[in-house]
């Protein structure tokens, strides 16, 4: 009896060395590999881009055609008129290039009405500027510069009577454009003025102080 319970204590012991050997191998590979974690996806910064459009690649290099491509497909949905002519222009930027498209009605200017469109090196659309208006068509032209300057002068000391050009102005909250020119007074206290004064009534609609004293 004292040579089996010797024998069974000596194969526990040995059990237990087993044990304790591999409980530390176990935890010392842990250690030299550890358990790599899947980093959390990092959603795309797409802060520069509006909510209803998305960088996209359209195939050309040419910045002014890839805009031109996006503006087709959002005609419709922009509902530019098609007595709206829309001009551009290029402007590079370090990221890119901004392509602006102005709005004409019968060659006339319409401030205001812009589309900007920013393409990035590589064709992608970053971000789009959008104020353009479906506004209605402007009545045809009332009067001529010649006339609105006599009818200016009646008003106010015209300081500059060169022609300027006439433009299409839009009063907030009115949907139809009205022609108007640009005309420079000098007011009582001897400031500088550009006034805006319709070619329809000869009243001024818009103002803007340009210079003190001159």
């Amino acid at each position: 009896m004292k040579k089996i319970f010797g024998l069974l204590l000596v194969v526990g012991l040995a059990a237990y060395v087993i044990w304790g050997v591999k409980s530390n191998l176990e935890s010392f590979a842990k250690n030299m590999n550890p358990k790599i974690e899947s980093p959390a996806e990092t959603p795309r910064d797409t802060s520069r881009v509006p909510t209803s459009v998305h960088p996209m690649e359209l195939n050309s290099e040419n910045p002014a055609v890839i805009a031109n491509e996006y503006l087709t497909s959002k005609k419709e949905e922009w509902k530019i008129q098609p007595y709206h002519e829309l001009r551009t222009s290029e402007v590079k930027l370090p990221l890119g290039t901004k392509i602006t498209y102005s709005v004409f009605q019968d060659g006339v200017a319409i401030p205001g009405q812009e589309i900007q469109i920013v393409i990035s090196k590589r064709g992608k659309i970053l971000s789009i500027d959008n104020q353009y208006q479906a506004l209605e068509k402007a009545d045809p032209l009332a009067s001529d510069y010649s006339t609105v300057l006599k009818r200016a002068k009646e008003k106010f000391e015209v300081v500059n009577e060169e022609p300027n050009e006439v433009l299409l102005y839009v009063v907030p909250g009115i949907q139809k454009p009205a022609y108007a020119y640009p005309i420079t007074v000098k007011s009582k206290k001897g400031i500088k003025e550009e006034l805006l004064i319709r070619a329809s009534d000869g009243e001024v609609i818009a103002k803007a102080v340009s210079r003190k004293e001159f």
